[in-house]
């Protein structure tokens, strides 16, 4: 069994968006934003982009930042 962690980096490295509803539906996480906090603390760069229904409702979806290709550290 993969851990939270585990399974939110798997679908992120897919290139695939993560929303919190997605997060809980698919995977029974409740709390996606501690869980990618703990992703950003392993060293893993992580862009939030926030959506809305066009009303009142916004929600994050969180994707992997790809790093630069040719980029030299």
């Amino acid at each position: 069994m993969l851990s939270q962690k585990q399974q939110i980096l798997e679908h992120l490295l897919q290139g695939r968006g993560l929303t919190p509803a997605e997060a809980f539906h698919k995977y029974d996480i409740f709390r996606l934003a501690a869980r990618i906090a703990d992703l950003r603390k392993d060293g893993h760069t992580i862009r939030t982009e926030y959506r809305t229904n066009g009303e009142r409702k916004r929600w994050a979806c969180y994707f992997l930042q790809e790093p630069e290709q040719g980029l030299l550290l």
